[in-house]
């Protein structure tokens, strides 16, 4: 729903364009990876936290050593989470505002019942996304690797 409302907001003050395109699916992308990437901070250790307390410690020194490495798993999770639905973003910028693309070529086969196109579509929009979270899962291996968790 807030998709629809913001849509025409953000498509006049960034424009029909990339920007505009971008900006869509930056909203849709930011809420989900904020939410995880939040449940990481709120998930740091609390007696490491208080040790660092002990010795004096500041928030910088609490943010480098305790709650970035901590939230390093939900980050990575963030990532594969958005990387599909920053392509369903793109999808519903060119939809509702371009016209063009895969967004906007959905919208044309819908309009004409055109469903082998529309499966077509759906079909191109997976193998497109399914790369991008074995990607995010191959460096979130190699990340978890070197951090050691």
């Amino acid at each position: 729903m807030s998709l629809i409302v913001f849509t025409p907001i953000i498509v006049t003050v960034l424009g029909r364009d990339v920007p505009g395109t971008l900006g869509i699916a930056a909203l849709v992308s930011l809420f989900p990876a904020f939410v995880v990437m939040l449940e990481g901070m709120n998930r740091t250790p609390r007696p490491a936290s208080d040790v660092l307390d002990l010795y004096g410690a500041s928030r910088f020194a609490h943010l480098r050593y305790l709650v970035i490495p901590a939230t390093i798993p939900y980050f990575c999770t963030a990532a594969r989470l958005v990387a599909p639905s920053a392509i369903l973003g793109v999808m519903t910028a060119e939809w509702l505002s371009t016209g063009y693309g895969l967004g906007g070529a959905l919208d044309e086969a819908r309009g004409e019942l055109d469903f082998g196109m529309s499966w077509s579509i759906a079909f191109i929009t997976v193998l497109v996304s399914l790369p991008l979270v074995a990607l995010t899962s191959l460096i979130e291996r190699s990340i978890l690797q070197r951090y050691g968790r």
